[in-house]
């Protein structure tokens, strides 16, 4: 009986070491699983927030190669600048009082924060300084913004945008309801020059 007894207690004192053995085994086996999942959840997290951000770089990288186009239409330095503009530390990007970067996009926002690239229109930067001496003075200055379209304006005066096609026309119909003593409309191109070289056969002889 007492043989027995040992039996049954050694068999249960085995079975608990080897309950305790694979549950030890079991809780290493999670361990290294979750070890192994969390790097490869971090890296698709990684891929899923830079597939998002593609459309917003090639957003980015559009609108600064329109930037760049809209800076050489007018002129401008690469900062949005007059090009003989100075700069403390030779770059508007550095600020040395807080030792800050910028980015050259957002500085140039700040100094042009409506955005004149996206309008879809141009400013030639010599309508501002200088009149064209093809319209009449009392016309005043040519539209600030014209279209980038170019077709033949009104009245002879060459070729431009549908913007100073527009204005010509405003003008010169107001020009024509104020008709000086020849009668020849006042906003109205100079003729051709006459030509010298042609021959006087046409012209009727004198009587001798």
């Amino acid at each position: 009986t007492d043989g027995r007894a040992r039996e049954r207690a050694t068999w249960s004192i085995d079975c608990n070491r080897r309950m305790r053995s694979n549950a030890a085994t079991v809780i290493i086996a999670v361990v290294s699983l979750i070890a192994l999942i969390a790097p490869s959840a971090s890296h698709a997290e990684e891929v899923d927030n830079a597939v998002r951000s593609m459309p917003t770089r090639q957003q980015k990288t559009e609108d600064l190669t329109e930037v760049d186009a809209w800076l050489k239409t007018e002129g401008l330095n690469r900062f949005g600048d007059p090009k003989d503009t100075m700069y403390t530390g030779g770059t508007p990007l550095f600020d040395e009082s807080t030792g800050e970067r910028r980015d050259r996009y957002e500085y140039i926002r700040s100094r042009h924060p409506d955005e004149p690239w996206k309008r879809g229109s141009v400013r030639p930067k010599d309508l501002h300084d200088v009149d064209d001496p093809r319209f009449p003075a009392h016309w005043g200055p040519e539209p600030p913004v014209q279209t980038r379209d170019y077709r033949e304006l009104p009245g002879g005066y060459g070729f431009g945008s549908s913007t100073l096609y527009k204005w010509i026309e405003t003008n010169m119909a107001k020009d024509a309801e104020d008709l000086d003593e020849t009668g020849e409309t006042l906003g109205a191109a100079p003729g051709p020059a006459p030509n010298s070289s042609q021959s006087t056969e046409d012209e009727p002889e004198d009587d001798l």
